[in-house]
């Protein structure tokens, strides 16, 4: 599993942001500091940064889908069933960047590339031609060198792909 980038959490549909919601359970709970390929550089930031993210994830669940959350999550000390609420938290430091480092342009740009091929894959068949027409543009913008047009780009073809598979 992978933590979205922040820009892409409110196009992403509710099971994909349980799914976030989960990931992030895991890491804030017995998860943390367990190696992981892919979400390994949350360990290397501050604990903090994990639980902002987190925040948003539930927020964006309750606001946009009605989810129930359960609300000790929303506490920045509690860390799952087994570990319970924990005054020392690992890597902590209140004053801690909003977002992660790594969550930058080109990591906006690869979690598009996932969406679209995610999509793809899962709803081919369902895909009409105008929105195989935009993923195939998408994927042509690899050639573009502006990291700036390339991420407008990408966030107008995987909302188009999104809302039509809604």
């Amino acid at each position: 599993m992978r933590l979205w980038n922040y820009e892409l959490l409110p196009e992403l549909p509710q099971q994909w942001l349980l799914g976030q919601h989960r990931e992030c359970c895991a890491l804030r709970g017995l998860g943390w500091g367990k190696k992981h390929k892919i979400v390994n550089y949350v360990f290397n930031n501050n604990y903090m940064t994990l639980y902002k993210y987190h925040f948003s994830v539930m927020r964006l669940l309750q606001n946009k889908y009605n989810s129930n959350i359960n609300e000790k999550w929303f506490n920045a000390f509690y860390r799952g069933k087994k570990l319970r609420y924990s005054i020392i938290l690992p890597n902590f430091n209140i004053t801690t960047q909003e977002n992660y480092l790594e969550h930058d342009n080109n990591y906006y740009i690869e979690c598009c590339n996932i969406l679209i091929e995610k999509f793809e894959n899962k709803f081919n068949k369902t895909l009409n031609i105008k929105y195989l027409y935009l993923i195939e543009n998408f994927l042509n913008l690899r050639d573009i060198k502006n990291n700036t047009i390339k991420k407008e780009l990408c966030y107008i073809t995987v909302n188009s792909v999104i809302r039509k598979l809604k």
